[in-house]
């Protein structure tokens, strides 16, 4: 729509532990600071917006960028840093730790503005900042069209269509705590109609599945990512919508953008989950929410949304939706953060 996206080489994201990661990142950092100061002669810029999801380092081209363009920086912290690198296991060790705090605080230092996507974040953002910085501004999405929607893959209709599916979309990592997930469907193996299917990738996509392996959970699906004009249809032709964090104090804090893209589509959701992402779903009356890491809890979730009345499960959904549009409507949000 004539909006210029200028894109820089990264390495890709390989398996293989700590160093690959750490190459890819800094890769954005290092090609982004080369890049974009050809780009930042070209024109003028009033702000720079950097999406903070995982890792905090993608901001430091936007330093750059601010100082040279005499611009305002937004950072929308997506995830806590340090806190959610130890809560992944990607380190435990305490003078790593200690480092990574202080670049965090180096980059909210330069920042303008910290824009935080739970309101649970403030105060754990506020420990490495000015607190007058922070400001609460939650996700959003756009409201899917249907008729609008591709066609998903025909295996993947045909299971939808079939059976009983709830749905888990989205990475599948260390912070989705997929043994709770599979520990949880496998208590149903004994109902033919049920399914979890799992559609996306992720560094413990091979764990899951090893998992599942392991508990004979057969009634457990895995599917390959699918375009995201494709996720509209695949809302719309799950049973319930599954979204998970582990237990680690971190992920309390946490509302996964997913929360709202379920809400947005209209469809219960089935929560593993603590904190203020329980506490919303709770109080927008969109779902069932059992503790983080408690798969006979999730279990008792799965069973309950099944034996649930179809009238009962579009009520969840229905009250989801309304919530959305309350809270969450991403015309309502694109105001508020031009008025930011």
């Amino acid at each position: 729509s004539g909006v210029p996206v200028f894109r820089i080489p990264t390495r890709p994201r390989k398996t293989g532990g700590a160093l690959p990661l750490i190459l890819s990142y800094s890769t954005f950092v290092l090609n982004g600071l080369r890049f974009f100061r050809k780009e930042a002669q070209k024109d003028r810029y009033d702000a720079i917006l950097v999406f903070g999801a995982s890792p905090i380092t993608a901001a430091i081209p936007a330093i750059y960028l601010k100082f040279r363009l005499k611009s305002h920086l937004a950072i929308w912290v997506q995830d806590l840093w340090p806190q959610s690198v130890e809560a992944t296991g990607f380190t435990k060790n305490r003078f790593v730790l200690r480092g990574i705090g202080l670049l965090v605080r180096l980059i909210y230092y330069f920042s303008d503005t910290l824009l935080v996507q739970s309101k649970a974040f403030v105060e754990p953002v506020s420990e490495y900042c000015d607190k007058e910085k922070v400001l609460f501004y939650a996700n959003s999405c756009e409201v899917s069209d249907l008729s609008r929607a591709g066609e998903l893959p025909r295996s993947l209709h045909n299971l939808l269509t079939t059976y009983f599916c709830v749905t888990f979309a989205g990475n599948i990592g260390k912070a989705q705590s997929v043994e709770t997930i599979i520990r949880a469907a496998a208590e149903l193996k004994h109902n033919h109609m049920f399914r979890l299917i799992f559609v996306g990738n992720g560094s413990s996509l091979q764990e899951a599945k090893n998992i599942a392996a392991a508990l004979s959970a057969t009634n457990v699906v895995f599917h390959k990512r699918i375009d995201s004009t494709l996720m509209p249809q695949l809302f719309a032709l799950s049973e319930g919508l599954l979204v998970s964090l582990n237990g680690h104090s971190v992920f309390r804090h946490t509302v996964p953008s997913k929360v709202q893209a379920y809400m947005a589509a209209g469809r219960p959701i089935v929560a593993s989950i603590d904190g203020e992402a329980a506490r919303v779903i709770g109080e927008a009356k969109a779902g069932l929410v059992s503790n983080a890491g408690d798969s006979r809890g999730l279990a008792v979730s799965f069973d309950k949304l099944i034996k649930m009345p179809l009238s009962a499960r579009r009520e969840l959904g229905a009250a989801g939706k309304k919530y959305f549009g309350r809270h969450y409507d991403s015309a309502q949000q694109a105001k508020k953060l031009v008025e930011l």
